[in-house]
């Protein structure tokens, strides 16, 4: 079976989108193919806009909702015809949208991703799978972390211990202790990935910059250590998992805390934050993997200050890309919203309970 699967992150970078063949009830996958469509400037600044939580008019919510679906759309086809396949062999596509709020710990629980699914169906002829945090959230979980169905499903081992690192905008960690058990596996968000270096670099820039490439500025800055101990004591990294996170804890109301630093400094000590905070929630909630390999993936993979300072503050447990695995690290999200896709097309809970804190395995 051919499916796809498409996701757009809280960096706000694109619209990701992954082609694979499934084989088996494992399953067994074999990627086909990729690609990620950066956004537009005006496309990126009102997603960004709407996800700080800006008032706007209903119309612009719509407009994010109309958008989100053309750009998946535009991946879907690009991904098929880089695999050189028509798009009728698409079995289902797993269609993640585009985070604007994920609160569910608010009452009631909500959680909002903007894709206009009917949209996405009509533009490409594929059925489409979709919601997954809304029904989870539904089923009282989190919503959040959703890869780790995935990651199990692709990197667990009969006796090798794995942790598989996310480093998007909001990072996050899966546990596979060896033996493949789904009730065994962990997950939670530990914090912030790239998104408070993303918005630093932009304040930096003023606007000109949407990220620090290869981390070339923090390499340069010295860490504000007074600083890093406040924001490591941020509720959010006390709370016993499972947990989930995003721009509402981790995103613009955090920048005033930087303020008086030097840009270089600044962005040093975001980046110490995402090492810190990575290694500490590992330390703190789940002690057995210890000296466990962490694979990562995600596009702070592609920041050099970012992966060093990880390497030395994860130590001793070995730092590898997630290719070591046999998949890019690029393509992981994609791949694992197919993955879901597959599931709810085959009748099979594609929510581990377990992870997400949901009453029942969702669908």
């Amino acid at each position: 079976m051919v499916v796809a699967g498409a996701m757009s992150g809280t960096s706000c970078d694109g619209m990701a989108a992954a082609l694979i063949r499934v084989s088996g009830p494992r399953p067994a996958v074999r990627l086909l193919a990729r690609v990620t469509l950066p956004y537009p400037p005006p496309v990126r600044a009102l997603l960004l806009r709407l996800g700080a939580g800006a008032p706007a008019p209903a119309a612009a919510f719509a407009r994010a909702e109309a958008l989100v679906a053309d750009w998946t759309a535009r991946a879907l086809r690009a991904a098929a015809r880089r695999a050189g396949l028509p798009l009728r062999r698409v079995a289902v596509a797993g269609v993640h949208g585009h985070t604007l709020f994920h609160g569910p710990g608010a009452a009631p629980a909500v959680t909002w991703q903007a894709c206009d699914l009917s949209r996405v169906a009509e533009e490409t002829g594929v059925a489409i799978a979709g919601d997954f945090r809304a029904r989870d959230v539904a089923a009282g979980g989190q919503g959040a972390p959703l890869a780790p169905w995935g990651h199990h499903a692709l990197f667990g081992h009969p006796r090798e211990p794995r942790l598989v690192l996310n480093l998007g905008g909001i990072a996050n960690v899966t546990w596979l202790p060896p033996g493949r058990r789904p009730a065994a596996v962990r997950a939670f968000d530990t914090g912030p990935g790239n998104m408070l270096l993303d918005l630093l670099a932009a304040r930096a820039s003023r606007g000109r910059r949407a990220r620090d490439e290869g981390g070339r500025l923090a390499a340069r800055g010295r860490v504000d250590i007074p600083l890093l101990r406040r924001l490591l004591r941020h509720p959010f990294f006390a709370r016993r998992p499972p947990k989930s996170t995003g721009r509402e804890a981790f995103g613009a109301g955090l920048l005033p805390a930087f303020r008086g630093l030097r840009p270089a400094d600044a962005l040093a000590t975001a980046t110490a934050l995402t090492a810190a905070s990575v290694a500490g929630q590992l330390d703190r909630w789940l002690p057995a993997a210890r000296r466990a390999a962490v694979y990562a993936g995600g596009g702070g993979t592609r920041n050099p200050a970012l992966m060093r300072a990880l390497r030395a503050a994860l130590a001793p447990r070995p730092l590898r890309p997630v290719a070591a695995l046999g998949l890019p690290g690029d393509a992981l999200e994609a791949v694992c919203f197919a993955l879901l896709g597959w599931a709810r097309l085959r009748g099979r809970p594609n929510v581990l309970p377990v992870v997400a804190g949901a009453d029942g395995p969702a669908r």
